[in-house]
């Protein structure tokens, strides 16, 4: 029976450590009592399939099992986080380009302040992902992570730190991708607008019509473009629960 407790609670504080950090879920508008509860019925749903932890002799041990348990889940739903961001960053270089970055809206969710182009995106980007069930597919991998690293048995997590490195990485590359269509056509309307700034210097080109035509254009292909970019994005949140599977793997 004690041991049957000790592996609930290491489960519990994997599943915990995970989804402090998975997107959405870790939202300041997500209740935290909900989480709680979901960690707990979770946990007693999976605990019958996941293999009995070591009998911890010492409050010590147990602890640093614990603390174990927290490190592997939060490194897991890390990599799916650093994967989430790059919308919010190519909505944030978008809103850089256009010459919305004054405009800033406080996320209540996020609690930061945002340009309002980039807390847009990054609101679209969690709708994505719970509509594709994303969450529950976070959940699944670590409840399957049971039958990889037995509860108690964390060896080592340096080895899933390179995962982590490289979806920072990747997140930001994927950021760059996402905002390259605005990026590039409101390159072209400033080159446009600096020629005739240059053949009519006297009318002010820019302040009078400039900035006007970069917002309009930038907006309008950001609109035509958004379903492609959040389709893109759901992809790369794909393949980021893959990366999460090869992180486990990783640290057996």
């Amino acid at each position: 029976m004690i041991e049957v407790m000790i592996t609930a609670l290491l489960v519990f504080s994997r599943l915990a450590g995970m989804m402090r950090v998975l997107p959405v879920l870790s939202m300041a508008g997500t209740p935290k009592l909900y989480l709680l509860l979901t960690g707990f019925a979770i946990t007693v749903t999976i605990l019958p399939i996941v293999p009995l932890a070591p009998l911890s002799t010492t409050m010590g041990v147990l602890l640093f099992g614990m603390a174990g348990e927290i490190l592997v889940g939060i490194l897991m739903g890390s990599i799916v986080l650093a994967i989430f961001t790059s919308m919010t960053l190519a909505g944030e270089i978008m809103a850089n380009q256009m010459s919305f970055s004054m405009a800033t809206l406080f996320d209540p969710l996020m609690k930061s302040t945002d340009s309002t182009i980039g807390t847009i995106c990054n609101w679209l980007a969690g709708l994505v992902f719970l509509g594709a069930g994303l969450h529950f597919t976070c959940i699944g991998i670590v409840a399957e992570s049971f039958q990889v690293i037995p509860p108690g048995r964390v060896a080592s997590i340096f080895e899933g730190m390179e995962f982590f490195v490289d979806a920072v990485s990747t997140s930001i590359l994927i950021g760059v991708k996402l905002s390259g269509p605005v990026l590039i056509l409101v390159w072209l309307v400033q080159i446009f607008v600096a020629i005739l700034t240059k053949m009519a210097p006297r009318m002010n080109v820019y302040f009078s019509v400039g900035i006007t035509l970069v917002n309009v254009a930038g907006l309008g292909l950001l609109g035509l473009s958004l379903p492609f970019i959040l389709q893109t994005h759901g992809e790369a949140m794909v393949n980021s629960t893959l990366i999460m599977v090869e992180a486990v793997k990783a640290m057996i």
